[in-house]
């Protein structure tokens, strides 16, 4: 933690997750399906989510991918849209600010580019967990944003450590 700007992984996991996006096959539809490590990041003017590989809690080398979420910026930051976020960034707050994400409604893709490596893309890629074809996520549909937790942290030169 650094002022009030607060840095926290979450380990993989099967979590619920629902989309009000009728690409997806349904006005409004919801699963639990396997997710990725993520890394959010807090603060008073900031809200941030990467994905990681792996299940080891990231150090300063650990690369750092683009969210494959919707409502999700290149760059990590996260649309609030008319999410309800919790108040203050103390350690106790972490779990508010997960189900302020998870819980959220994703509706749509934000990311100019690829949100994910996946034929077709993000509405195919999304479909197909929703349908339960996979039974952990798929690392290999991330994207590279390039940077790694170090860098974010303005400790690039500890990286080569």
């Amino acid at each position: 933690m650094d002022g009030d700007l607060l840095l926290w992984w979450v380990p993989p996991a099967k979590r619920h997750i629902v989309f009000r996006a009728p690409e997806l096959g349904a006005p409004e539809r919801g699963e639990v399906v396997p997710h990725p490590g993520l890394v959010f990041a807090a603060s008073s003017r900031v809200w941030k989510v990467w994905a990681v590989k792996g299940r080891s809690r990231p150090a300063l080398q650990t690369p750092l991918f683009q969210s494959p979420y919707f409502n999700v910026w290149e760059g990590g930051d996260i649309c609030r849209g008319n999410v309800q976020v919790p108040e203050g960034t103390a350690t106790e707050k972490i779990d508010a600010w997960n189900a302020a994400f998870l819980g959220s409604f994703f509706t749509h893709p934000n990311s100019q580019g690829k949100l994910v490596r996946y034929r077709g893309g993000a509405y195919p890629f999304w479909r197909d967990m929703l349908d339960g074809k996979f039974k952990k996520f798929p690392e290999r549909v991330l994207i590279d944003a390039k940077t790694t937790l170090g860098k974010l942290l303005g400790m690039g030169a500890q990286d080569d450590d």
